[in-house]
């Protein structure tokens, strides 16, 4: 038997070191609408769309892997598409602090902060790239890293051109007395920047056939991964991507075994997921990673984990959607991502959007439409019923309504509008909130709400003597059999009194007899007694204390109703039969 979808829980999942109400650098990104930032929003708004498009361009391509070349070349494409929102990201960060002007010291600080972590995101993403979904086109091609892995070098080692633009900036003396100048020259020969120069890049492999040159290196490279690469150029160049490690013996270099890009150079996927929520505390870099890792198969047969038995790429992907789900302009993002994840992100995203507060009907309308677009139809139509019914116990009728009528539940709107009628008869107060004309043009949809505004425009009429007008509305809502409730007919007819008295004939013989058959089938309606109920509880029956007839009513005998209601309608009878015989007079 099929078992309904569980959402996903994230609460024990923080990364590890932060609370869960983590407001780092990151998570302080994802809300920068807050502070007038919102180029910072716009770019991170940008990888849901480019995992949306991942998506659907490799289901196009198929999954049967009769394409793979073009599969890894799409996932390629995509993770440069990756990084480039993380550098626009970081630009905009910078470009907010060089020209804004009067910043606090401590924001400036924090600002700077900001653009270091998304830097370093960029470098271990970009690392990532090269030794995940690009190994393997690397290994096709012989397995050769040391190309690539200088391109990441110059790519990201930007500390050599901010230096080389200082010295020139502010050089005051022979620039070439300055030891800082020398020493920026020898990093980029060393990193393979003379293009220009060949004899630059041929002094370099002299220097490297020197037994000390290794030693000086690491003078100018203090980074390891840096100094590995500088070395392999000119040491080992046709080192291959599984012999990176050989090089730190090599070397004699001692790192730290939870140092981050070691863990990417032994192309561990699971450990480098975890190495990367561990370095950056956020689900960004490990959902969108553990996507591009199973669509490139790192993640072989696809292990699943936990009581849903998701995969990892499931599991990482609903946590970053749930992260994503907090914020509050952030949070229909998520849908994108949940809907990528089988039944168990389905089932959570039909959870954060029920969750969702739904401060006004554009809200509401948003997560209907969110809703409606990822197929949840039941689920659309369930957010305008809560939140009508909330508004509605809260005493918001309009506002009620109007999510009803979103939810296409007409048959509530009846039942508010059959409240405001009972209302009306037993207290003579007939909307006093102007709801039906308040909805506007909304009214037309319900017939009950329509009769309540025509009756409302009808009662004006007779208060101000423009019977004829009032006498047509009044006849046409009751003869419409479902505009207005029964039991209300008696209500309306005596609210045509005042028009049945007039010197002058408002109604002819063929309405007045329209108004005569009206009150004879109600006063033959075996619902007599709901018929009744409002109209005669305002009459006093004076028996034993004085009760009212509205106290125990269904224990008042008929033909006791009977005999009050037949006291109560004679004037209508006998101004009925007056009018219906000047009526027929006229007409001869």
């Amino acid at each position: 038997m099929a078992t309904t979808p569980v959402p996903f829980k994230h609460d024990a999942l923080q990364p590890a070191g932060a609370s869960p109400h983590y407001r780092g650098p990151w998570r302080k990104c994802l809300a920068q609408e807050t502070h007038g930032r919102s180029s910072l929003s716009l770019s991170l708004c940008q990888t849901p769309i480019i995992f949306t498009a991942l998506q659907a361009d490799l289901e196009q391509l198929g999954a049967d892997g009769t394409d793979e070349p073009a599969r890894l070349q799409a996932l390629l494409s995509y993770s440069l598409q990756y990084r480039a929102a993380l550098r626009s990201i970081a630009d905009n960060v910078f470009q907010h602090v060089e020209t804004t002007a009067g910043l606090a010291p401590a924001v400036m600080e924090e600002e700077a902060r900001l653009v270091q972590e998304f830097g370093h995101l960029e470098e271990a993403w970009h690392l990532c790239e090269i030794f995940f979904p690009r190994s393997i086109l690397i290994q096709q091609a012989g397995g050769f890293i040391i190309p690539h892995l200088l391109e990441w070098l110059n790519l990201h080692c930007t500390e050599l051109d901010r230096e080389l633009k200082s010295i020139l900036q502010h050089q005051t003396q022979l620039i070439d007395q300055n030891a800082a100048y020398w020493t920026t020259q020898m990093v980029a020969a060393w990193t393979d920047r003379f293009d220009a120069y060949p004899q630059a890049q041929e002094l370099c492999r002299i220097l490297a056939a020197e037994a000390g040159s290794a030693s000086y290196l690491a003078k100018l490279f203090p980074n390891w991964l840096h100094h590995v690469i500088v070395y392999a150029q000119y040491w080992r160049p046709l080192c291959r991507i599984g012999e990176i490690e050989d090089l730190l013996l090599d070397l004699g270099l001692h790192v730290d075994e939870t140092d981050l890009y070691l863990i990417i150079l032994q192309q561990e996927p699971e450990q480098t997921i975890l190495s990367l929520l561990s370095h950056f505390p956020t689900f960004w870099s490990p959902a969108h990673l553990a996507d591009l890792l199973q669509r490139s198969r790192w993640f072989g047969a696809a292990p699943r984990r936990g009581a849903h038995n998701m995969t990892l790429r499931e599991h990482y992907v609903i946590s970053y959607a749930l992260e994503l789900a907090r914020e509050d302009t952030l949070w229909p993002l998520a849908a994108s991502y949940l809907a990528s994840c089988g039944s168990v992100g389905q089932a959570t995203l039909v959870e954060v959007l029920e969750s969702r507060p739904q401060p006004s009907l554009s809200a509401v309308r948003k997560s209907m439409a969110l809703a409606r677009k990822h197929g949840l139809d039941i689920t659309a139509k369930r957010i305008a019923i809560c939140e009508a019914k909330r508004r509605q116990n809260s005493g918001q009728l309009d506002v009620a309504v109007q999510y009803f009528f979103e939810a296409g539940d007409l048959d509530a709107v009846t039942r508010i509008a059959d409240a405001m009628l009972r209302t009306y008869a037993a207290t003579g107060e007939l909307d006093p909130t102007d709801l039906a004309q308040r909805l506007g043009p909304a009214v037309l949809q319900s017939e009950r709400l329509t009769f309540i505004a025509k009756y409302k425009e009808a009662l004006a009429l007779i208060a101000e003597m423009h019977y004829e007008q009032a006498a047509n509305i009044l006849i046409n809502v009751l003869s419409k059999s479902t505009m207005a409730p029964r039991w209300l007919h008696l209500h309306v007819l005596l609210d045509m009194l005042p028009i049945l008295e007039q010197p002058d004939i408002v109604f002819d013989a063929e309405q007045t007899q329209t108004l005569m058959q009206c009150l004879q089938e109600v006063e033959l309606s075996h619902n007599l007694r709901e018929y009744t109920r409002y109209l005669l509880a305002k009459q006093p029956c004076h028996g034993e204390e004085g009760e009212k007839l509205d106290e125990d009513w269904d224990k008042i005998p008929l033909d006791q109703l009977r005999t009050q209601l037949a006291t109560l309608l004679e004037p209508l009878r006998l101004a009925l039969a007056r009018n219906l015989a000047r009526a027929l007079v006229v007409s001869r």
